[in-house]
């Protein structure tokens, strides 16, 4: 665990941000009575001021000045690898004012009059904000740590279907607000819903106790995701950058590419319908992450070598049709018909298909000098 925390670290002291674009900008809050404007972090992807009509998952830190850099490293290195959506990501800054935000009353858990003045500034004036100025779609995660994660219950309890993923982070919950965030989740109707935790053997007693109370009324639920994390030897304040990983890599493990795990749990035992697969997979991504996804050819690889081996021939036809209406400039639809006549033993009908490749473009490791081979192969 402290080799993983480490290397978080380092990922955060090394990585540059030249794929996200900051800015700050001032939110008015008057009616919070401050002295000046609220502040916010904004980091863009790259692809923001390209791709001009795409709308993007975003996610909101309650503490900007303690998470938005570890966040956007976390998201940007997963960027990298296609295990992450890009995303919107936005973080408060609190100037010196951050439990006065995120106040409970000490005896009934219920929020202060200014932590309630906040509560509402926030719902009514900064996410409305956001939405008018952004181009954000409707997945969102907000994540908070003590007891900004104990204001993230509050909205949770009042209104849970504000955001789709809740990521509570060393939560400080009042006691009195235990029974209500179970009653929330249990009468939730929408089974979208994500709901986080994380806490350490070495975090703060009482949140400790409370973490561990939550889960085991949670644990049998089914209308919701629900997602606990407990570390052994992390401190509270070294929980951050592996917890906030961890959920990340829960809320996004529908997005990443199929890896060995996935195929073998879902993929080894399918007979048949390996395209259907595919398709209902990169479709409940879309319906997830509000944007489409397009397949990598890892994934197409790892269809066509299971059609192969479990000799379903069949299927290449199915898996040609998909590809010519998805992609139907490259070479994939022609690949997959003409391996299919190929492996009948059609060479002549094989022969047809795999030339009429040659107009079309490469897709990843499928290239045109693979069709070439085929053809001198077949020709002699």
């Amino acid at each position: 665990m402290k080799k993983i925390f480490l290397f978080l670290v380092f990922l955060l002291i090394n990585n540059s941000f030249s794929q996200y674009n900051r800015s700050r900008e001032k939110i008015e809050s008057i009616e919070l009575g401050l002295d000046q404007e609220l502040e916010i972090i904004i980091d863009l992807p790259a692809s923001y001021s390209i791709n001009t009509k795409r709308l993007y998952p975003w996610i909101i830190s309650l503490d900007g000045e303690h998470f938005v850099d570890i966040l956007t490293s976390t998201i940007k290195y997963g960027n990298y690898w296609d295990i992450y959506p890009e995303c919107i990501i936005i973080g408060i800054n609190h100037k010196g004012n951050r439990n006065k935000y995120y106040s409970q009353d000490n005896k009934t858990g219920e929020l202060t009059e200014f932590g309630q003045k906040f509560y509402n500034f926030f719902k009514n004036n900064l996410l409305y904000s956001i939405s008018k100025t952004y181009r954000i779609n409707t997945y969102n995660i907000i994540v908070g740590y003590d007891n900004s994660a104990g204001f993230l219950n509050h909205i949770l309890i009042n209104e849970p279907n504000l955001f789709n993923s809740y990521i509570a982070i060393s939560p400080e919950i009042h006691e009195n607000n235990i029974e209500k965030i179970i009653l929330t989740l249990q009468n939730n109707s929408n089974n979208q819903l994500n709901y986080l935790l994380a806490t350490s053997q070495a975090d703060d007693e009482k949140i400790l106790n409370n973490v561990t109370s939550l889960n085991q009324s949670l644990t049998n639920l089914k209308n919701f995701k629900f997602y606990t994390h407990i570390y052994e030897d992390l401190s509270h304040y070294a929980i951050i950058p592996v917890a906030l990983t961890q959920c990340l890599n829960n809320l996004f493990s529908l997005f990443k590419p199929i890896d060995k795990f996935e195929y073998d749990k879902n993929i080894l035992g399918k007979e048949s319908h390996q395209t259907t697969y595919l398709i209902e997979k990169y479709d409940l991504i879309y319906k997830n992450f509000g944007f489409k996804k397009i397949i990598p050819d890892t994934d197409l690889l790892i269809i066509e070598e299971d059609i192969r081996r479990k000799n379903n021939l069949n299927e290449l036809l199915i898996l040609s049709e998909f590809c010519k209406k998805e992609f139907p400039k490259t070479i994939l639809s022609n690949y997959f018909e003409g391996l299919y006549y190929e492996l009948n033993n059609e060479i002549t009908k094989a022969l047809k298909i795999y030339k009429s490749a040659y107009s079309k473009s490469d897709y990843g490791v499928y290239k045109k000098e693979i069709i070439s081979e085929k053809l001198e192969k077949l020709s002699n």
